[in-house]
Order: C-alpha cells, then structure tokens, then sequence
C-alpha cells in the first residue's frame, strides 16, 4: 500500500520534525550569532555636533533598522524618535517585528530596550541573556540595566562575556566607563578618549565632560569642552578671508583646542601634535602650515622649536595679523609644550656678538603652561609678560609699602636688633621679630635686605 494514501508515516513523521526544529533552534542560541550591520555615523555626528537638526533628524531616521539592518543604526533611530514623544509608537512597531521573527536576537534587544521601568527592563535583558549568551548588544543591555540598579557585580559579569563587536564598540567603553565610575576609580573617562576625542562619538564625548566635571578633574573636562567648541564649527570649504574677525575666532578655538590636548596628553610627541593642529586648522578655514613651519633644532637632538620670528613663514604671518605668537616645541625634559603670547608687541634690539637684531616680544597676557614673567628661548629673542610682571610689581609695591611706613624707635637700628639666628632654632617662626622695623633701617642705612627675608617675612 502506498503510504502517501494512509498518511499514517506522515502523521509519525511530524512531532519528529518538530523536534528537530526546536532542539536546532536551542542550539543555536549557544551559539555566536552573527554581529549585524556596522553602521557608520560619522555624518549624523557632524549634523548633530553643528545643530543641524533638518540634517540630524533626516540621517537618524534613514539609519533604522529596515534599511540598514544595523542595532547601532536603530538606536539613533529610536533616540530621535523617542524625543519627539514617540514611544508607544516605537514600542508597537518593535513587538510587531519581534512577533514576526521570535527567535531573532538583534529584534529582541531593540524591542527590550525601550522598556522604561528599571527593574523589568533589567529582568528582560537577564532573561534574554539567558536565551543568548553570546549577544554583545543584550550583555552589554544587561549590564547598563544593572547599573542602574546598583548591582555592580552582575553588571560586571555581564560586561566581561559580552563578546567583541565592531558596531557595539562604542556601547562597550560607554558602559565600562560607567562601572568605573560606580567603582569610584579615578579618571572614569579614560577609556572613552579614543570615541569622545578622536572619533567625535557625541555620546562618548558629552559623558566624559560630565565624568570630568563630576569627579573635578578641570583637565579632561576642558579637553571635552574644547573639542565641541571645534566640532561645532561646519567644516570650512575655502580658507577664510586674511584678518577678519571669523579668522581671529577659528584661531582662538584652535589654540584652546592644542591647549586642552596637551593638558590632557603630556606626553604627546611633537610631530603628532603638529599633524593634529594642522587637521584642526583644515576644518576651521585656516592655513595648514604647521607641519611645514621652520623650526630651531637644539644640540645632539635635544629637542625642537617652532621659529617664532615675524618672518618665518606662513604660520607668524597668520598669528601676527591677530597679535599672537605661538612658542611651541618638545624638549627631553619637557615633552611638548606650548606658551600661546596675546596681544603681542614686537620690538628689535641689535645685540652684541650676533649679525642681526633680536626679537622682544612684549605681551599683555599669555596662556600654556608657563608662569614666567620673562624668558628667552632657542630662537632670537626674548618675551615678557606684562600681566605677571605688574601683577609682581604690585605685590612688591605692598611689600615695601609696609616698610616704608615704619617709624623706628629713638636708637633702633639694624646692628642693635637681635639676631634671627639666636631667637629661635626650632625652626618655626616666633611670635614678634620687628621685622619691620629691621627691613626699614635696613634701608635706611644703605644696607642690602636679602631676597628671602623679604619673601619668606613679608
């Protein structure tokens, strides 16, 4: 008898089927699945850091899942979404898509995620978690969910078997740099420097400022603050007209930004640092002449200087025209550093011994890493700071000031006061020197009052 007319092996056959089906689909969730889509938001991340919010909205909804199949491209999606007011829309539209595909783990996530009480949202993503133990997008869930429940070591465990994904790298320094910062480890941040800095990840970027300022290191959060000043400003498509005020702007921000970077990366070589300013000077319209400025090179290779004179080059042609000089350079000692004069006078000055005549550079103020009223340098001059050296002349000025108002006593004078030496040898200072009155007849009688009694005394 053909069996296809009793349909008896047909109707054994099919629990069997079944079987197969679910024990394949068990199976399968102890696998790796596949990481899906990398999406690529280098253009969304422009419009959003220049507050196109036309071009930020148009690009974030083109981003979904339907037309990228991207989890990364989805969320952007979502957020925009999701600040318009659109949730239960977003949340109908996830369970339709879930219920249509059930065992699809990336559906699974994006539905999970829109979930906005913490404790169910963190009892999904375990149970999930459960289902697909090797989901990086639903570990790391898991673990951001715990975290906001306090409960650090399942948060940790999660995050550690959360394998490797392109496109959920940037989710995995976001949620370690939140465990960090639950641990109360300094510097939280650290980790989102290459996604906030480099690569200009608004979310990285705008959570390291916030660590920063949070746990107060002044550094990191000027270095965050300086690098959106410079990602607010639309890349430039011609270079901007010599000496008008856009140009002084774009120079300002660029100074502020190689301040910041060295602030935060002492270390940071020359050359990358040149690479760096030049990048940056691209985008804001102005001349990319930095790697290619003159520089003084001191003895055995000690280390390098950007000639600062008027003419150098291109690059003191552009600061000059704003009144600035840029002494930037790396020595052994020092690493890279950068002293930024404003409002800059420049003078000249024939000087024994040398061919030509040297630079004095007189300034109103100054920002970098020097505290000198005055220096001189490799190149041919001197600068001075006028904002420190009448700042210490006022200081001085006070000083002798309460010199000058003492009356001494009939008879009192230097030779007859008592010794410094003799009234005390703790150490400490006693109660009642006179030193006022041993500085003024010091004075008086054409004597020379030493500098450290002046300052430690005064």
């Amino acid at each position: 008898m053909n069996p296809a007319m009793t349909g008896r092996p047909w109707v054994r056959t099919v629990p069997f089927c079944f079987a197969v089906i679910a024990l394949g689909a068990c199976q399968a969730n102890l696998l790796a699945p596949n990481p899906p889509a990398d999406y690529q938001p280098a253009e969304l991340w422009a419009a959003i850091w220049q507050g196109d919010h036309d071009a930020r909205r148009d690009l974030a909804l083109a981003a979904g899942w339907q037309a990228t199949g991207s989890i990364e491209g989805e969320r952007y999606r979502q957020a925009e979404l999701l600040a318009a007011g659109r949730r239960s829309e977003l949340l109908f539209e996830a369970e339709r898509r879930l219920a249509e595909s059930p065992f699809d783990p990336d559906l699974a996530y994006l539905h999970a995620r829109l979930f906005q009480d913490p404790v169910r949202l963190a009892a999904r993503f375990e149970e999930l978690a459960n289902r697909h133990p090797r989901h990086a997008w639903i570990r790391l869930g898991a673990a951001g969910s715990l975290i906001q429940l306090g409960d650090l070591t399942r948060a940790e465990e999660h995050f550690r078997a959360a394998p490797d994904w392109p496109d959920a790298e940037e989710f995995r320094v976001l949620i370690e740099a939140r465990l960090r910062e639950q641990r109360g480890e300094p510097r939280p941040w650290r980790g989102l420097q290459k996604s906030a800095l480099a690569q200009g990840s608004p979310t990285a970027l705008t959570e390291m400022e916030r660590m920063a300022r949070t746990s107060g290191d002044r550094v990191a959060e000027e270095a965050a603050s300086a690098d959106q000043a410079l990602r607010a400003q639309a890349p430039a498509v011609k270079t901007l007209p010599i000496g008008s005020p856009r140009e002084g702007d774009a120079l300002e921000i660029l100074l502020r930004r190689l301040h910041a970077e060295l602030a935060l990366q002492p270390g940071l070589a020359l050359s990358d640092t040149l690479k760096r300013l030049d990048r940056w000077a691209e985008h804001l319209g102005l001349p990319s002449t930095w790697q290619a400025s003159p520089r003084y090179r001191l003895p055995f290779g000690a280390g390098l200087l950007l000639r600062p004179e008027s003419n150098a080059g291109a690059l003191s042609t552009l600061l000059e025209r704003h009144q600035r000089v840029v002494l930037l350079g790396s020595s052994w000692l020092q690493g890279t550093q950068a002293v930024d004069l404003r409002g800059v006078q420049r003078l000249t000055l024939p000087w024994p011994d040398l061919p030509g005549e040297v630079e004095i550079l007189l300034a109103e103020t100054a920002n970098g890493e020097s505290r000198w009223v005055s220096g001189g340098a490799v190149f041919r001059g001197f600068f001075v700071r006028r904002d420190l050296s009448q700042s210490a002349a006022r200081a001085w000025k006070r000083r002798a000031k309460r010199v000058q108002e003492v009356e001494l006593p009939e008879g009192w004078s230097a030779r007859t006061a008592p010794s410094l030496l003799e009234v005390d040898r703790t150490g400490s200072l006693p109660e009642d020197l006179d030193l006022a009155l041993r500085l003024r007849a010091q004075v008086l009688n054409h004597q020379q009052a030493e500098a450290a009694t002046w300052e430690a005394l005064l």
